[in-house]
């Protein structure tokens, strides 16, 4: 890659490259033997897909991304994320509510993912599960715009909790049925030639979140 041993490139869609990926940087630069190692994490596309063909190009050491990439080209750790919450104005009917199933949101009209991004994937298998399909009114592709345009009352959404919800005029109803837990993923491409640092950086990664630090 025509670069130094010391430096690691990352990519990550926007979520993770916002807390979790710094976090674990920093607590592997505070290992010893690890503190002259630079990064670069790179959020341009915060798309699974580009990431992955980034990944799988050698443009990226690795990448933490929404759904795996293809086990026989990458190798993916699996690792538990916040769970999906159901997101209404403050005056919707489902505000009253202290938790919701998702077949309860099937009367409502839904603020709901691209096809692009890899929530959108997650999303109807949830819906999947309960053999219904949502009544979507709109769609775009950040969960932040996702969220703010159920705020405005453009329809309720279904999205990754996170504290930013917390800023917006929303109310946040926990998803209690089928189980809104859901699973990110740091993959690499297999057999690709990788400087130490990245090596290194990959294994303590695999350990941090098998421990489920950092989530």
């Amino acid at each position: 890659m025509g670069r130094g041993g010391g430096l690691v490139l990352l990519g990550g869609i926007r979520k993770l490259a916002a807390q979790t990926v710094p976090d674990l940087m920093q607590k592997f630069l505070a290992t010893s033997g690890n503190e002259h190692t630079r990064f670069e994490l790179h959020t341009e596309s915060s798309f699974t897909a580009d990431l992955l063909q980034a990944v799988a190009e050698e443009r990226l050491d690795m990448a933490f991304v929404s759904h795996p990439g293809d086990d026989t080209v990458f190798e993916n750790v699996a690792f538990a994320r916040s769970p999906f919450v159901v997101v209404t104005p403050p005056n919707h009917p489902l505000a009253q509510k202290n938790s919701v199933t998702l077949r309860e949101t099937l009367p409502y009209p839904f603020v709901y993912f691209s096809k692009r991004g890899g929530l959108r994937r997650l999303i109807d298998a949830l819906f999947q599960k309960i053999g219904a399909t949502p009544k979507i009114a709109y769609e775009t592709e950040e969960d932040t715009v996702v969220a703010g345009m159920a705020a405005a009352g453009f329809g309720i959404a279904i999205v990754p909790d996170h504290p930013v919800l917390r800023c917006m005029d929303l109310k946040i109803i926990p998803l209690t049925d089928p189980d809104p837990g859901r699973t990110a993923y740091l993959c690499r491409k297999r057999g690709a030639l990788q400087p130490a640092a990245a090596q290194r950086f990959f294994a303590f990664c695999q350990a941090q979140l098998s421990q489920g630090a950092s989530l």
